[in-house]
């Protein structure tokens, strides 16, 4: 009942975010058990992010840097998503741009107009844009099937260098 409780709270439930990201870190590439599991918390972690919008939207709170876990923070998710099913990985990466580009600039002037700012805040603060560029590199990246199939071909590959 209390976790329950505390996430309902929007300001408390960023651990929920970061636990998430470190399951999803710790699991991929895991064989099938840690599969389940990434899928398991980056499905999760998509309903929580749109939950935190709901009931930020519902107490009326502005982006500030402790949404980043529970919203950006979906590029981790993304990127280890991609490894086993890249469509659905490259949709959480551009859930993961939309989430960034509606939160951080609003942020970054609540972080400036703030007199008084943590290291740790500023830390999650620089740690949002890089993460989505991360992601947002992976999606040019060959899936599997892409770079077996390259590998068939010399031609498929030629045309990989030429484009990279």
């Amino acid at each position: 009942r209390v976790v329950a409780d505390e996430l309902f709270d929007p300001t408390k439930s960023t651990p929920m975010g970061i636990v998430c990201i470190t399951m999803v870190c710790v699991f991929a590439g895991r064989g099938t058990f840690g599969e389940v599991v990434v899928l398991g918390t980056s499905t999760f972690h998509v309903f929580l992010a749109f939950w935190f919008c709901y009931m930020a939207h519902k107490y009326r709170m502005l982006p500030d840097p402790s949404w980043f876990p529970n919203t950006v923070g979906l590029a981790y998710a993304s990127i280890k998503t991609w490894l086993y099913l890249p469509l659905i990985g490259k949709t959480l990466m551009v859930l993961c741009g939309v989430f960034f580009f509606a939160t951080f600039f609003i942020s970054i002037i609540r972080v400036f107009l703030n007199k008084k700012i943590s290291a740790p805040v500023c830390w999650i603060q620089i740690s949002a844009p890089s993460i989505t560029l991360y992601a947002f590199t992976l999606m040019q990246q060959p899936s599997i099937e892409q770079e077996e199939a390259m590998e068939q071909s010399p031609e498929n590959m030629d045309k990989f260098m030429e484009i990279h």
